[in-house]
């Protein structure tokens, strides 16, 4: 007992011992920090001071010397004075006045008209020096503008003249200006040497006579920044002042001390709450660590080995494990169980009911339903668990679904296995998704077949009831070879449904093989040209001098893509269509820069050309052997790298351009010939 409480002590003096050190570090760090803080706004008041002394005197110099070259002679007229103040874009007028303020001549007329509400005492003391200086007065508003100037007076000369002065009508944003790029925090102000302010920056939304006056606080400004009163509000503030090169005026840069030390502030609350907290932590540690000894001599002896076993074993397994005891509270579980469930990680504890975690992964997984919804699916997730021994899926999220099996032990408890069989489901539905996407396109294969034999069955018996009608001595040859020709067409369309299957199917493997492709072309084009003399549409098949010897190919499928766009436009043409094919070759045709093997299919006459769009159109769109010739060339257009387009606008040639074909094989031959059809 005494060795105990000896040990709650020890941890007790050290937890209070450390709060205080966290204490004292706090205020040595928060002192550390104000004072760093008040000497880096120091520097930048000095420095802004700086820059805003090279400015003002920059434009103070330009003022004075724009009304030293004033010439009371020559330029009463006014005249001259206009031309004087356009060289200057901050002075807005420039005047010739008495020492009266009476307006002798001046670049705008209308401060002639209204003349000049000049302050007290502006030109007093300008009269009585002994030589020219420049004087400032305070901001007044303007009679011709109505806006507020500051006046920049100088006496003009000696001798008869001398009782004259040049004055500048400047606005005071432009004076605003030459203070210097505003800083967040910094007020820039232009000041007498006794304090007088006549100019701020900002203007903080007051005027300047309702400022705090403030008495200079060295006779000789040397732009080190100190402590003082702040005129904007009366309070400290770091003020930096230098005097300008015109004795009397000085500049002068204040920052709040507030502001100054605003950082500092933010960073005092952050080191006492974080000691704070420090503190707080270590005393709750300290608590803990008394409850946790004093917890120890009673229950590590009992549980600590059986408690060891059983996490051992359960981390052991590859699945979630969650063990419930009869009163179906949680006893164990394992990190995979976690896995599945993380939102659990904060509240899961021994002895929690599992009623609780299951409204807790319905709240979560099912935040959109209404509360009665997710009141049935508690009661039907408690029903399940009330009789154990079977098993059911648990989506989880759309990427984790999850196999829990249940069963009972012999005490009554339940113990939870959770797998997951996310990837089982995957492959189980992508093999019925493979399954039904071949079923549909088989019958849409056997659907085919059935209407083109269907259409030319039709055919073939609207010809055998001609045939019937015709006494046999005198059958024309040309119905026996439009008979045969429709046989041919139900073969071909046949034939192209099953290659259009397999294309789809993905079971054609491409060749690539050299090949003479005008030979093939001829090839292709003798069926097409006997298709077209039956069906009484002319198909001229011309092959340019530019078409290659041989391309490196699949012979098989290029044969049967020409004769499928051949065959296409011919089924599609009107009776007496006049047809040409054109085979071409061109560099660089594509988008890619590569030579292809062009076919252009015209059409002679604007009015066939245009039947014979619109039936390709349709054929597009719709059902029978024109449709099924079109999708089979575009299929193998696409298959050998190319495509078939069917032009939608017509052009004014006589040959209007109906169909473009074009194809990239793998190489072509330097070796080109020219080839008649």
């Amino acid at each position: 007992m005494f060795r105990a409480r000896l040990t709650y002590a020890i941890v007790w003096t050290l937890a209070v011992a450390f709060s205080g050190l966290l204490v004292s570090l706090a205020s040595r760090l928060v002192e550390e920090r104000r004072l760093s803080a008040l000497e880096s706004a120091k520097a930048r008041a000095a420095f802004a001071a700086d820059n805003a002394e090279t400015s003002v005197n920059r434009f103070l110099l330009g003022i004075d010397v724009l009304l030293s070259s004033v010439d009371p002679v020559r330029d009463r007229p006014g005249l001259a004075l206009k031309e004087l103040a356009r060289s200057h874009l901050a002075v807005r007028d420039l005047v010739i006045a008495d020492a009266d303020g009476n307006v002798l001549a001046s670049a705008m007329p209308v401060t002639e008209r209204l003349g000049l509400r000049l302050p007290d005492g502006l030109f007093a003391s300008l009269l009585q020096g002994s030589s020219p200086t420049l004087g400032i007065s305070q901001s007044v508003e303007s009679f011709a503008t109505s806006e507020p100037v500051i006046y920049f007076a100088r006496q003009l000369g000696h001798g008869p003249d001398a009782q004259l002065v040049s004055l500048a009508v400047v606005p005071m944003v432009h004076v605003v200006a030459s203070l210097g790029a505003p800083q967040e925090g910094f007020t820039f102000m232009l000041e007498r040497h006794d304090g007088e302010l006549i100019v701020a920056a900002p203007q903080h939304g007051v005027p300047t006579s309702s400022w705090f006056s403030r008495a200079p606080d060295k006779a000789v400004p040397d732009g080190a920044a100190d402590q003082a009163r702040s005129p904007v509000e009366g309070k400290r503030a770091i003020v930096a002042s230098r005097a300008l090169v015109h004795p009397g005026l000085r500049v002068a840069v204040s920052v709040p001390q507030e502001k100054a030390l605003e950082s500092w502030l933010v960073y005092r609350r952050n080191v006492f709450v974080s000691a704070t907290f420090l503190g707080l932590l270590v005393l709750a540690g300290a608590a803990l660590v008394h409850w946790t000894l004093r917890r120890m001599h009673l229950s590590n002896h009992e549980i600590g080995s059986a408690k060891q076993w059983l996490d051992q074993a359960i981390s052991s397994v590859a699945e979630g494990i969650l063990l419930c005891d009869a009163r179906d509270r949680v006893v164990a579980w394992n990190d995979r169980y976690l896995g599945f469930y993380p939102w659990l990680k904060t509240v899961i504890r021994p002895g929690i009911p599992h009623e609780h975690l299951i409204r807790l992964s319905v709240r979560h997984l099912c935040a959109s339903e209404t509360d009665e919804q997710r009141e049935a699916l508690v009661r039907q997730r408690l029903a399940v668990q009330a009789h154990p021994g079977g098993q059911f899926e648990h989506h989880v999220s759309e990427d984790l679904i999850v196999q829990v099996t249940e069963s009972r032990t012999p005490a009554g408890g339940t113990v939870s296995v959770f797998r997951d069989i996310t990837a089982t489901e995957r492959e189980l539905e992508a093999a019925r998704r493979a399954e039904q996407m071949a079923r549909s396109a088989n019958q849409h294969f056997i659907t085919s077949i059935r209407d083109e034999l269907h259409d030319g069955a039709l055919s073939l018996v609207g010809l055998l009831d001609r045939v019937r009608c015709v006494q046999p001595a005198i059958i024309q040859p040309s119905i026996l070879d439009l008979i045969h020709c429709q046989a041919q067409q139900v073969v071909s369309g046949i034939t192209d449904l099953h290659e259009l299957h397999r294309l789809q199917s993905g079971v054609v493997q491409v060749k690539r093989e050299p090949i003479d492709i005008a030979s093939l072309i001829r090839q292709a084009a003798k069926h097409a040209e006997q298709l077209a003399r039956v069906l009484s549409v002319r198909l001229d098949v011309v092959c340019m001098p530019s078409l290659p010897r041989r391309v490196v190919s699949d012979s098989g499928l290029l044969a049967q893509l020409v004769y499928s766009v051949l065959r296409a436009a011919v089924g599609a043409a009107p009776s007496g269509t006049n047809l040409r094919a054109v085979f071409c070759h061109e560099v660089g045709a594509d988008a890619m820069g590569q030579p292809q093997l062009l076919l252009e299919m015209h059409c002679k006459g604007t009015d066939d050309a245009n039947k014979l769009i619109h039936a390709l159109k349709e054929g597009s769109k719709g059902t029978g052997r024109t449709s099924t010739a079109l999708r089979l060339a575009r299929r193998l257009a696409q298959t050998l790298g190319g495509e078939v387009v069917v032009i939608a606008h017509r052009d004014a040639a006589a040959f209007p351009k109906v169909i473009s074909m074009s194809m990239r094989p793998e190489a072509f031959h330097a070796d080109s010939t020219e080839l008649a059809a």
